[in-house]
């Protein structure tokens, strides 16, 4: 079973809140965490990593906050999962962006596997789906039975 990580689950969360935000200015760290309820020590460190990635930006103040750094369309849940997660894959003959290996040095049924193309396309098509699907698009409402 495919699953996301808690730390993936709470930012998804945290930046719905923060694009539903948006108009009413930064949301506090508290309050956040309080709106997502995610435990505020683990929401507070992956706001950091969120800021150090550009994803969100820290606003100093008395009325300052967390308020995202772009627009929900530009934000995919892909380059979510690359931020916090690193470069993901389905199963071992996948190679990663930049990285090469032999046939047959992935594991050790590769030379062998009869699943390893259709795998192979599964993973991509997980990826297409995972950049294509942008914050906006996440947060808008679909009919119940609509999803195909």
């Amino acid at each position: 079973m495919l699953k996301l990580s808690r730390k993936l689950d709470y930012a998804i969360l945290a930046l719905a809140h923060l694009c539903r935000a948006q108009l009413e200015g930064p949301v506090s760290a508290r309050s956040l965490a309080e709106r997502c309820s995610v435990p505020p020590a683990i929401l507070a460190n992956i706001l950091k990593e969120l800021t150090r990635a550009g994803v969100v930006r820290s606003v100093r103040g008395v009325r300052g906050g967390y308020e995202l750094a772009a627009a929900p369309g530009s934000l995919s849940v892909g380059d979510l999962v690359r931020t916090l997660e690193g470069p993901t894959r389905l199963v071992e003959c996948v190679a990663l962006p930049g990285e090469q290996h032999e046939p047959g040095t992935a594991c050790g049924l590769e030379r062998e596997c009869a699943v390893k193309l259709p795998l192979q396309r599964l993973h991509a098509r997980i990826q297409q789906v995972l950049d294509e699907m942008s914050f906006d698009q996440l947060l808008t409402r679909v009919p119940e039975g609509s999803i195909p």
